[in-house]
């Protein structure tokens, strides 16, 4: 979970992406529209009155009323913007669409065909985009964050301290089961316990927490804006969350528990202008605690 500068709340939910060309019935928006877009609606304005000019020309029937009425839509959708002159004509790019020879209007139509293909390769390109950026500094494992996503969150947070004279904390939460349950039964139950374990941190954390896995069977958690004991508390309140229901595999039950290392992300004071320090010198620092304990 990335923080997020205003309110510590990583990747807030985007708007759903349009897939595919873009239909009649999303040409027209709400509010003005610019010059390419009134470009793109005629464009797609002329092609509608071709089909429908075309389908009547059949003998209308079921099919030619639908092209019809897809005109009759994509006419409504022209805002004062676009209205063309009278007769309905249709200009594009300033030309009169309807005055061009045959071939012209042809190779206007083939284009509109290739430009509605190449809307579809771009929208599958761009999940695809989506889909890779989801796997980027992510435990394939778990879902939750890798070393380096934990240190660029790090690092992140940091900054935010900084802005705000805030002081965060991050914990290492090493499982103590893991190495037991592999030794007895398997990687295969070792990786369920670290999946289900996982699950149960996500579940258990507020917004703006980082979680990352780290190996087998140490985590990680920033805790943005909480420092000593309110870190501490917020931390066993956390793990009684998560740890609360026991782990079982064939006929053995292991009851959860974990070893924790707590170290500062930010100095002393961070309004005294005192550098930050190294991510990486946080997560050595958390380790040490952890492995004091």
């Amino acid at each position: 979970m990335k923080t997020d500068e205003t309110n510590w709340v990583r990747n807030p939910q985007a708007p759903p992406r349009q897939t595919g060309a873009p239909g009649l019935e999303q040409l027209r928006a709400v509010g003005p529209r610019d010059p390419g877009e009134q470009e793109a609606d005629a464009f797609e304005l002329w092609r509608a009155q071709r089909r429908a000019a075309s389908a009547a020309g059949e003998g209308g029937g079921r099919g030619g009323r639908q092209a019809q009425d897809a005109y009759a839509r994509a006419g409504r959708r022209r805002d004062e913007a676009v209205e063309p002159p009278a007769r309905d004509r249709v200009a594009i790019h300033g030309l009169d669409v309807e005055s061009l020879p045959a071939p012209a209007v042809r190779a206007l139509d083939e284009m509109g065909e290739e430009i509605a293909h190449l809307n579809e390769a771009l929208a599958a390109a761009a999940a695809r985009i989506d889909r890779l950026e989801e796997t980027i500094e992510h435990d394939s494992l778990t879902g939750l964050l890798d070393r380096a996503g934990l240190l660029h969150e790090i690092a992140h947070v940091q900054s935010l301290d900084a802005r705000e004279g805030a002081r965060s904390t991050i914990a290492l939460i090493d499982l103590t089961p893991a190495p037991e349950v592999r030794r007895r039964f398997g990687r295969p139950a070792m990786e369920r316990l670290l999946r289900e374990t996982a699950d149960a941190l996500r579940t258990a954390s507020e917004p703006g927490e980082a979680l990352a896995h780290l190996g087998e069977g140490e985590f990680a958690i920033i805790l943005p804006g909480r420092f000593a004991e309110a870190a501490e508390t917020r931390l066993r309140t956390l793990l009684s969350a998560a740890l609360a229901e026991p782990f079982r595999v064939e006929s053995a039950r292991f009851d959860l528990d974990a070893s924790v290392g707590l170290a500062a992300a930010t100095p002393r004071d961070p309004q005294e202008g005192e550098a930050a320090p190294d991510p990486e010198a946080v997560l050595a620092a958390a380790d040490r605690d952890l492995r004091s304990g």
